[in-house]
């Protein structure tokens, strides 16, 4: 299985396979890449709240958002749990990717999502940035460095976009 059945977003394996074919492209024609990092902000608390079928609700709408947001030819995978990693390709530069990353930010900001239930609640979304090769050698350093910038939003209080910085890295090697 390459699709995550609940929201129909590629998976990890998918990802894992595609990055090989994408490494060969990059070698043949070099381009720009953004990775963006996205985490659902409290989720736990829908669960909690209003059960996990609730909390699979939200995810498939997000999922429904997100796609809505990216271009056909980008990349959707739901990395782990509330966590979607969407993969940019041949973007200009790291102001395409923040503008991207913003608009995402900006449209579940602006949503509401609505349960089994019939109630309707509004969710935010963190959001970690990076590029490759500009800040990374490798794709799964950029995603690495995507998701300390995510916790770097997060830390920062959530429902922000926060763009990888080298100062972010805090260990001497990848």
């Amino acid at each position: 299985a390459l699709r995550d059945p609940l929201t129909q977003c590629h998976n990890r394996r998918f990802m894992d396979e595609y990055l090989i074919q994408l490494e060969y492209q990059q070698a043949r024609k070099p381009q720009h890449i953004g990775f963006i990092m996205a985490d659902l902000d409290h989720f736990k608390m829908v669960n909690d709240e209003f059960g996990h079928l609730a909390g699979d609700e939200v995810l498939k709408q997000l999922s429904v958002l997100l796609k809505q947001n990216i271009r056909k030819s980008d990349l959707l995978i739901r990395y782990g749990g509330e966590e979607f990693l969407i993969i940019l390709l041949d973007v200009k530069d790291s102001a395409a990717i923040l503008s991207i990353a913003e608009k995402i930010r900006k449209s579940v900001e602006d949503s509401k999502f609505i349960l089994p239930s019939g109630g309707v609640i509004r969710k935010t979304l963190s959001i970690g940035t990076a590029e490759f090769p500009k800040d990374a050698d490798h794709f799964y350093q950029a995603m690495k460095y995507a998701d300390v910038a995510l916790y770097q939003a997060k830390d920062r209080g959530r429902n922000k976009v926060i763009q990888f910085l080298k100062e972010m890295w805090v260990d001497e090697s990848y």
